[in-house]
């Protein structure tokens, strides 16, 4: 009741309220208050549309002025992401993100399966659409700098895989975990000497760019791991031998993976290669083929020898 306009007829203010109460006999609370967001309807359907037009219209800048989103730290590791959007916003995020966190189907023939929860897929989904962003590279300036993430740690703690990386604000993150996000075009590695100080900020030749990324895009054309469908424009270019031992950015030591799958390959235990017919294959660990068996994408398995 109080919510109704306060420009709203006396006698239909009373006859909303009688309404209400009467359906309380029978409805439950979460009922009621549907009904109260639509009694006008109910009760005065010839003069509710312009009553409602202006209430509809103060709860959308209402809502609007409630938006909020806040990053803060929850223990080790974590981050808590909360906040409240409106609902032409909280839905534009929705309709971004249910593409990108859709489950994967089971593969047979890699062992891989899609365990996450919708949560946890949410969550990835939501991760690659500010990679994506950063990849896209128009995203407008912050500080006079292009937005960019920078990983520090010292080189040969790089090359062996230990140790730990260090984000601008004072975060760490595992070796295992810098080397893959190192792959990426949109991570600065800041790659530290013997006395700590930059040996090599970037080292731009390991991007794929231009046309070293085409002729990958032209032979893998999507996330080259058996059986993923993702398209080429949401894939990382992944370095088979990594830049940081000496792999080279050029067409033979490069295959596309999509986010998912370039998590996989870095953390469970897969190699990847390409073969002599110049097409990418990936091995899998003993847990799953203890005979470690190469295995390819559908793509490619019609052009093998």
């Amino acid at each position: 009741m109080r919510a109704l306009q306060a420009e709203t007829p006396a006698g239909v203010r009373v006859a909303a309220e009688r309404e209400l109460v009467e359906r309380s006999a029978t409805l439950d609370p979460a009922a009621i208050a549907l009904l109260g967001r639509r009694v006008l309807d109910v009760v005065d359907p010839d003069g509710s549309a312009e009553l409602q037009a202006r209430q509809v219209e103060r709860e959308a800048a209402a809502d609007y002025a409630r938006r909020d989103l806040r990053i803060s730290p929850a223990g080790p590791g974590l981050k808590r992401i909360c906040g409240f959007l409106d609902t032409e916003g909280a839905e534009t995020l929705r309709v971004a993100l249910d593409p990108l966190a859709a489950p994967r189907p089971a593969d047979p023939a890699t062992g891989v399966r899609d365990d996450r929860t919708h949560g946890q897929r949410m969550a990835d989904a939501l991760v690659e659409l500010g990679e994506r962003a950063l990849r896209m590279g128009d995203l407008p300036d912050n500080g006079g700098e292009r937005p960019t993430l920078v990983v520090t740690m010292p080189y040969d703690k790089l090359v062996a895989a230990t140790g730990v990386g260090m984000l601008d604000g004072g975060d760490v993150l595992p070796a295992s975990q810098v080397r893959r996000i190192a792959c990426d075009a949109h991570i600065i590695p800041a790659v530290l000497g013997g006395e700590s100080l930059p040996l090599d900020l970037g080292r731009g030749s390991r991007h794929y760019v231009g046309t070293a990324r085409r002729a990958i895009i032209l032979r893998d054309r999507g996330c080259a791991f058996p059986t993923c469908d993702r398209p080429y424009q949401w894939c990382h270019c992944h370095h088979c031998v990594h830049w940081a031992n000496g792999g080279r950015t050029d067409q033979n030591n490069g295959v596309l993976l999509c986010g998912h799958h370039h998590r996989v390959v870095h953390h469970n235990g897969w190699d990847v290669r390409i073969a002599d017919d110049g097409l990418p294959e990936f091995i899998p660990p003993r847990s799953i083929d203890p005979e470690r068996k190469p295995i390819r994408h559908h793509r490619h398995r019609k052009r093998t020898a």
